[in-house]
């Protein structure tokens, strides 16, 4: 898996868990400075960016559970994931509902997910 499908995965991971599932998307499709915008205001206060950083440790353990079956262990991940993401503020969950409608295998999911890079690079030093 690549970092940047890890990245998506990371900040959209939990959107299959039910209480996410069950609302509708209404957010449109997050442009790259919308991105940009959030990755600011993450970066700009330790709290976000620890929790960002633990999300992207729980979606690599959605890809392990998901690579051995383990719905139990996936369905617990999401929760802890939903929880997480609700701490991270208004603009973070509009993003993550619009990212929701992005191809990440497009160019233009590949370049919004760029966009995380300067977080991710930030977590890799934690």
């Amino acid at each position: 898996m690549t970092r940047e499908i890890t990245c998506l995965l990371a900040v959209f991971g939990a959107l299959s868990a039910p209480a996410v599932a069950q609302q509708p998307s209404t957010a449109p499709k997050p442009t790259k400075a919308e991105v940009q915008k959030v990755v600011q205001i993450i970066t700009a206060d330790q709290a976000k960016l620890a929790t960002y950083c633990k999300l992207a440790a729980i979606d690599e353990q959605m890809a392990k559970a998901s690579e051995a079956n383990d719905n139990d262990k996936l369905q617990e991940l999401g929760k802890e994931a939903e929880a997480l993401q609700k701490t991270m503020g208004p603009e973070y969950l509009q993003l993550v509902t619009g990212l929701d409608e992005v191809d990440p295998q497009s160019k233009e999911g590949e370049e919004l997910l760029a966009a995380f890079d300067p977080l991710d690079k930030l977590c890799e030093k934690k």
